[in-house]
């Protein structure tokens, strides 16, 4: 499915990781959205899930692992935490940011510059 999906704007490719990230760890739609980039951890195949951070149940904290499956989800998602760090993000910023944010890509790199929000 994910081969499939359009992927020449920053928008499409943040939705193509949304749903790849949203296999990886089989996590709800809310807590997925609320992932900051620093939850991401590519190398060790995980996700940090922080309640004071991120929308999950029982306010808990957890680590989610990469379910395994084909390596075209890992890819996806692990090209969009590079792009979004090449883009200027920093781990307080949403690993999904909004359509809002999307449009203002240019501002991340302003220095001082409030987080992006989920």
């Amino acid at each position: 499915m994910v081969s499939s999906m359009p992927s020449k704007t920053l928008r499409q490719r943040r939705d193509r990781a949304i749903i790849a990230t949203s296999f990886l760890l089989a996590t709800r739609a809310n807590a997925t959205a609320s992932l900051l980039l620093k939850h991401i951890d590519v190398k060790n195949r995980c996700a940090y899930q922080i309640a004071t951070e991120s929308r999950i149940k029982n306010s808990k904290i957890q680590t989610a692992h990469f379910f395994p499956g084909p390596t075209i989800f890992e890819d996806i998602l692990a090209e969009w935490v590079v792009e979004m760090r090449e883009r200027g993000a920093v781990d307080s910023d949403a690993l999904f940011p909004p359509d809002r944010d999307l449009d203002r890509v240019s501002r991340w790199v302003v220095p001082g510059r409030q987080p992006i929000e989920p």
